[in-house]
């Protein structure tokens, strides 16, 4: 029994941090001259808003893409 309820726990916690890594990656905004100097990582995904000066690279972006060299 006490098995069980370890394993539920440690599942528990397991999704959790899934769930957080998750919503760690979206941010609403990215600002960027070029793709290591931006506010957002290059693995993260873009809701609301890109501007690019030179160069931008996002996992996705979903609504105002502005730039001169863009990738999703």
């Amino acid at each position: 029994m006490r098995l069980i309820r370890t394993a539920m726990a440690l599942a528990a916690v397991a999704s959790c941090a899934s769930v957080t890594t998750g919503i760690a990656a979206e941010k609403p905004i990215n600002l960027s001259l070029f793709t290591p100097v931006s506010i957002a990582k290059e693995t993260d995904s873009v809701t609301a808003f890109r501007f690019n000066l030179l160069y931008g690279k996002n996992t996705s972006v979903e609504v105002v893409d502005l730039g001169l060299v863009k990738r999703p």
